[in-house]
């Protein structure tokens, strides 16, 4: 969900989970399958009527592979 008003301020939220599955052919033929976990941050704030800041943490976790963490930082211009 998101919160906030044009032009002042965004702050919002996701979670999501879900599976994927697919096969690997090869030689030997793999199938993989991982169960997925994640979700984001952002905060966003209009520095003037056209230009706004964000920052986003997101965090992503397939239980038996790898875990991931990142950040955002970036800045926007409306014409």
């Amino acid at each position: 969900g998101q919160y906030g008003a044009q032009g002042k301020q965004w702050v919002g939220a996701s979670l999501g989970a879900g599976r994927e599955a697919y096969e690997i052919l090869s030689a030997t033929p793999l199938d993989v399958h991982f169960t997925n976990l994640g979700g984001s941050v952002f905060y966003q704030r209009w520095l003037t009527a056209h230009t706004a800041a964000m920052v986003r943490f997101d965090y992503e976790h397939k239980l038996t592979a790898y875990r991931r963490r990142g950040i955002t930082l970036s800045y926007r211009v409306e014409f």
